[in-house]
């Protein structure tokens, strides 16, 4: 793209494409959270931080840096825009600002002026500004208060006294619009972090707001939810609502926004309008460090996955991979699919990390090949170690409560490969990673093998490192540099900050990062365990471009190191990057949504099918 292309939206421009009646309008505002919030939680001031002024000029002499300088943008009534940045540039920061829960909130020192439906907000209080527009957050488990999925998308409208016929109308047509009817009798806790999102954003919908904001929305959403979350946005636009969303994964938005913001430490970078934001080359997006705005090459396959349709072979002008047998296939059935083929590129692309590539060792199998991205490139390092001292699961059943989760005979992660677990919302993903690392037990009779040993679960828990889905659930230390070393040998843990990105947050408290960078701090806190088996449940969600690489090169390295890498990711950029196997988890047969039981119409429904896809 020209330096034109690259500069956004000209003057002329700019006062085109707000010819519609701005509904938000931010007016040169400039943020910096208390300092006690960024040596603390992030989840509030203290009780007495409005009568303690002196604070602000602890800011200023703690040299704390704005969250936002600067920052000035309307957003036209019925428009949607998309606020994208690296881990950290402000993109929540300007959410907070937009739904009043800056400075109400989240406490701090602000200039400038933010109008919502012609409001100024700043002044609102939470229960009047909460009435002007509904926000789904990049952590939904921190949004809710109720126990249960109706309950929930009920709440909101309660408190504010609508009428029970009316809450009804509109809890019922979100749940159809976000397709969660399934869920409407379900306990909060017994779902995914993919479920939970979907229903914050049917929460969000049902509060029948003129404005609605998005904060990482498909952070956890697998291939064919974010499909339906994109249709969604775009009936919701048809229908004038205005919406903002806040995001790092952008290929599904490139034909849906109206206006794009990129935001980097703080400050407006660019502003470009839909045509200029379509119109950017790979090498711009690579260059501002932003992910793919085009399909990633893997996402046919996942989708297909995610469909159960994973035995199709794929089609298209890309290589076809290996196709490998499902030897852990687990239905009961001879009609079961026993091959699997998938796509895979062998673009060649001059863009490098700036990591260093891991030393191929002499016993490298010849299974794994460059996984090329549309944007990015990793070549994997081959993997180093023999199956012999990977897992082997036999006879894993889950059940929470009487209702039966996962049901898998046998399964084999091999050493020495990276290797990625698919499968939709639901599947028993996560469930899984728990079983594997010890935090949960499988039912009487399921066995787990570590390079041919059973290991029982206070075994799995020495010898695994997990990071979760929900990191903040994993963050106990009063900083950054003390969470890494926890419970490790590791003397010094700075190298491992620089190696994540998180030097300057040393002394930071965990909870006062951005979703971004917690993920990282607890990646750099597991690669510090130097544990036989890593399991990464999500370690990509709310992460930027930048960063996505660094994290594929460091499973790289882990894998051609021997280790067991275990990845459960809906992310298809990720797997470009440097996945060497994926294996399919497919749910359990449906369920019916009134009285929980499965559907046992044929044998193998009984099973999760299970195949595996060789990428080479």
């Amino acid at each position: 793209m020209d330096g034109a292309g690259m500069s956004g939206i000209s003057s002329s421009e700019q006062g085109q494409s707000q010819t519609a009646e701005p509904i938000i309008d931010v007016d040169n505002v400039q943020f910096t959270y208390s300092y006690e919030n960024l040596d603390a939680s992030p989840y509030g001031p203290e009780e007495n931080a409005a009568a303690q002024p002196q604070s602000r000029q602890s800011d200023a002499d703690a040299g704390t840096v704005p969250a936002l300088q600067d920052v000035s943008f309307s957003v036209p009534r019925g428009s949607l825009t998309v606020l994208c940045g690296g881990s950290g540039s402000g993109k929540s920061t300007a959410l907070r600002l937009l739904n009043g829960l800056i400075p109400q909130f989240h406490s701090g020192e602000m200039y400038g002026d933010v109008t919502v439906c012609g409001l100024g907000i700043p002044t609102l209080d939470l229960a009047r500004s909460g009435g002007v527009s509904a926000t789904v957050f990049q952590n939904p488990r921190s949004q809710f208060f109720t126990t249960d999925v109706r309950s929930e998308l009920a709440f909101r409208n309660e408190n504010h006294g609508i009428d029970p016929a009316e809450i009804v109308r509109r809890s019922s047509l979100a749940a159809r619009q976000v397709g969660i009817q399934s869920l409407l009798n379900r306990s909060l806790t017994e779902l995914s972090g993919g479920e939970l999102q979907n229903v914050a954003c049917a929460q969000a919908i049902a509060q029948g707001t003129e404005v609605l904001l998005f904060d990482e929305p498909t952070s956890n959403l697998d291939t064919a939810a974010i499909a339906r979350f994109g249709e969604l946005l775009s009936r919701l636009k048809s229908m004038g609502r205005t919406i903002v969303v806040a995001e790092h994964r952008l290929y599904f938005l490139r034909d849906l926004a109206d206006q794009v913001i990129h935001l980097d430490n703080g400050r407006i970078a660019h502003r470009w309008t839909d045509e200029q934001f379509a119109a950017l080359s790979a090498e711009a997006i690579r260059g501002l460090g932003l992910r793919t705005i085009t399909p990633p090459k893997s996402l046919p396959l996942m989708q297909r996955i995610v469909e159960g349709n994973s035995s199709e072979v794929a089609d298209g002008s890309a290589d076809t991979a290996t196709a490998a047998s499902a030897s852990h296939e687990t239905s009961a059935t001879e009609n079961a699919d026993d091959y699997i083929a998938a796509s895979s590129s062998a673009n060649a692309s001059d863009e490098h990390l700036a990591a260093p590539s891991a030393e191929p060792s002499n016993t490298a199998s010849a299974a794994s090949t460059a996984a090329t991205s549309g944007d990015s490139t990793v070549t994997p390092a081959t993997p180093a170690a023999s199956e012999q001292s990977g897992l082997r699961l036999e006879d894993i059943r889950v059940h929470y409560g009487r209702r039966l989760v996962l049901d898998i005979p046998s399964l084999d992660v091999h050493a020495g490969e990276v290797t990625m677990l698919v499968g939709p919302n639901g599947a028993g993903k996560s469930t899984l990673a728990s079983v594997i690392c010890g935090l949960l037990a499988p039912d009487k009779g399921g066995r787990i093998l570590l390079g041919g040993k059973a290991m029982n679960e206070r075994a799995r828990l020495a010898a695994s490192a997990m990071v979760m889905q929900d990191v903040e659930r994993q963050l106990f230390s009063a900083t950054v540099r003390t969470e890494v070393s926890l419970g490790t040998s590791v003397a010094d843990p700075m190298p491992l900050l620089e190696r994540f990105d998180l030097l300057d947050f040393a002394d930071r408290h965990p909870l006062s990062l951005s979703g971004g960078q917690k993920q990282r701090l607890m990646i750099a806190a597991a690669v510090a365990r130097d544990a036989a088996v890593y399991l990464f449940d999500e370690p990509t969600s709310g992460v930027d471009r930048r960063h996505l690489d660094a994290i594929g090169q460091q499973l790289r390295e882990l894998a051609s190191a021997g280790h067991v890498v275990l990845v459960i990711t809906h992310d298809p950029e990720l797997v470009d990057a440097c996945a060497d196997t994926i294996i399919a988890l497919h749910p359990l047969a449906t369920t019916d949504a009134n009285t929980n039981k499965a559907k046992r119409s044929a044998p193998q429904d009984r099973h999760n099918r299970v195949e595996s896809i060789t990428l080479g």
